[in-house]
């Protein structure tokens, strides 16, 4: 018979590498029973994730306002898309809840889960106080209901069995036997309800372990901000050092080629210094081996008498002057045996006279 109530389904993203705070799944208390479903749409980092339906189980898990706790499996639509259902459970209490979708291995003890989302249940205006609010682990009631279906089974098995017995006596040893089976298998199905049990606790403390584990990352997220942050503050303070470093070798090396290229002239200055000083070293001497020639020529006409006069008077008889009057000459003449100077105004005559052998003395200061 088909389902009388058409059930309402939204589309949502879960985004296992974000933030999912602005996801809001929204309900009515009460509801329930195949009304309501959710198909979303697994991310990572805004690409499709894919799961393999043969290889994982995907679990719905939160808790409600009242405390009580949700363990649901998921069905997989397709490579990324689950269906969760909106069970009466999980709208039994109004009010903001916390949930998400953990992806466990079914090899392995591995799992994966995504940021927490919401569901919002709205308060009906019918009182509903006929739903009683309590934990639901609809996976682990699953694998309960699938032990006492086998309990089921096997009590059916037994009964067969005590039939046979009744009509044959022959089969009493197997049915004998059957039944020590059928008592076997039940004390195994009370070990494996003993077990879910187990389960059930363990998935309790689980999940309470993963609540602190998620506080945990969160501080150590912000820690590992906070260092990351310190770190690019030191990266920039090495660059600036870095740079700061550059700036000074640069500088330390345009000093020491100023101070190259200073020595380097200095160095051209002082040898042009001394081939000038040895120029005129070198002119100095040849003056000085002029000025000896030129004494010696003179000692040499003096000791032969070239400079003997008339009547054997010192000095070479000369021939008569001519005056003239140009600025900075003077002229001699011996006038009536006196010595007669000839000069412009503005010249300084020098001290001259003739001494009693009739020579010309000039003192010449």
């Amino acid at each position: 018979m088909p389902n009388a109530i058409t059930p309402l389904i939204q589309q949502y993203t879960v985004d296992f590498a974000s933030n999912n705070n602005f996801l809001f799944v929204k309900g009515i208390q009460g509801d329930g029973y195949g009304t309501r479903y959710v198909d979303i749409s697994l991310m990572n980092n805004g690409q499709p994730y894919t799961v393999n339906r043969e290889a994982v189980t995907v679990i719905i898990r939160g808790t409600k306002p009242d405390n009580n706790m949700i363990f649901n499996e998921c069905q997989i639509l397709d490579n990324n898309t689950i269906r969760v259902e909106i069970t009466q459970q999980m709208s039994a209490v109004s009010g903001r809840s916390n949930y998400e979708v953990s992806i466990m291995s079914n090899l392995e003890n591995r799992a994966l889960t995504s940021f927490p989302f919401f569901i919002i249940i709205s308060k009906s205006s019918f009182d509903v106080g006929y739903v009683t609010s309590s934990n639901e682990f609809g996976l682990l009631v699953e694998k309960i209901n699938q032990v006492h279906q086998i309990q089921a089974d096997l009590s059916g098995l037994k009964s067969e069995m005590e039939n046979v017995i009744q009509n044959s006596n022959e089969a009493t040893d197997n049915c004998i036997e059957a039944t020590e089976n059928a008592i076997n298998a039940t004390q195994e199905c009370n070990n494996a309800t003993t077990d879910c049990i187990a389960a059930t606790n363990t998935a309790n403390d689980t999940i309470h372990a993963m609540n602190q584990l998620s506080n945990t990352v969160s501080d150590a997220e912000q820690i590992r901000i906070a260092n990351e942050n310190q770190r690019i503050a030191n990266e920039n303070e090495r660059q600036q050092s870095e740079t700061d470093r550059r700036n000074a070798e640069q500088q330390r090396q345009d000093t020491f080629a100023s101070s190259i290229r200073n020595v380097t002239i200095a160095t051209t200055n002082a040898n042009t210094a001394a081939d000038l000083a040895e120029t005129a070293s070198t002119n100095a001497n040849k003056a000085t081996e002029r000025a000896d020639n030129i004494s010696n020529d003179l000692e040499n006409k003096i000791a032969s008498g070239y400079f003997n006069g008339k009547d054997g008077k010192d000095g070479i008889d000369g021939k008569d002057g001519v005056i003239t009057t140009v600025e900075g000459q003077i002229a001699f003449e011996i006038e009536e045996g006196n010595l007669m100077l000839y000069y412009t105004d503005g010249d300084n005559p020098p001290d001259a006279h003739i001494d009693n052998d009739g020579c010309l003395i000039l003192t010449i200061e």
